[in-house]
């Protein structure tokens, strides 16, 4: 990305709205449960038996946290054996 230097905050400013903005809108349509439960089945927490990349994926989230993504394990896990996805 090219940037002028005179744009260089404007431009950062901007980029961490979005990404803010994206956030919220996530955890408006999906809800918190689900962007755990998506996360975990996208780092296929079920297979290598640890939640830490979908701790690192969601830190930004607010109100996601380690002890929160921990809570869910249990129920997903279930999922995940009922639903053979291993």
């Amino acid at each position: 990305m090219i940037c002028p230097s005179d744009n260089i905050d404007a431009l950062v400013t901007g980029l961490d709205n979005i990404s803010t903005d994206g956030i919220k809108a996530d955890i408006a349509a999906n809800g918190i449960k689900a962007i755990i439960h998506r996360e975990l089945a996208n780092y296929e927490a079920q297979i290598v038996m640890d939640i830490s990349d979908t701790v690192d994926a969601l830190a930004e989230y607010p109100g996601i946290t380690r002890e929160t993504i921990q809570d869910e394990w249990k129920e997903y896990f279930q999922y995940c054996v009922d639903n053979d996805y291993f």
